[in-house]
């Protein structure tokens, strides 16, 4: 440890590694609570968990009022195309280049995948998203690509694991 003498140079103070690290521990405010109240049996590391999920419950009410009804309006009651039907057929399209870029294991061993820029299951959305726009009546649609130099290269992992070890004391759940 350095002081400032206060005359330019500095002077060094030793002070015992083990009293230091004592002295350090005492003072954390983590370490009287670790110490005074271990976790409680709805408690984890000592947090208390948030509630389980609750299928169709909204996850933050606020206010009594619900959703708006879309109000259609008058004249244009045959067109249907942004009705939810068609919206999710549109979703289970885009997530279908997901699930196919994981099932063909686009990247390593399969762990990364999804619609992924450069590769396949990025170009089939890409085009996807295209043909929508033509369908839809806009013209002016074009995939745009560009050519990265072929002595280039980028990192992206492969295979990866995490773990959490915790202390003999914490139960399992």
């Amino acid at each position: 440890m350095h002081r400032w003498s206060g005359t330019g140079t500095a002077r060094t103070t030793r002070v015992g590694p083990a009293l230091f690290i004592a002295a350090v521990l005492a003072s954390s405010p983590g370490a009287a609570r670790a110490v005074q109240s271990p976790p409680g049996p709805e408690a984890w590391f000592g947090l208390t968990l948030p509630p389980g999920l609750q299928p169709h419950v909204p996850p933050a009410i606020i206010g009594d009022r619900r959703p708006v009804p879309a109000i259609v309006p008058v004249g244009e009651e045959r067109y249907h195309d942004l009705e939810g039907a068609a919206i999710r057929d549109d979703l289970e399209t885009i997530v279908g280049f997901s699930r196919a870029s994981r099932s063909r294991r686009e990247v390593g061993d399969g762990q990364l995948w999804g619609r992924i820029t450069g590769l396949p299951s990025g170009a089939a959305t890409a085009a996807w998203a295209a043909e929508q726009f033509l369908r839809a009546g806009i013209s002016d649609v074009a995939v745009q690509s560009f050519d990265q130099d072929a002595s280039a290269s980028f990192w992206l992992p492969l295979r990866w694991e995490m773990r959490l070890n915790g202390s003999p004391g914490v139960r399992r759940r």
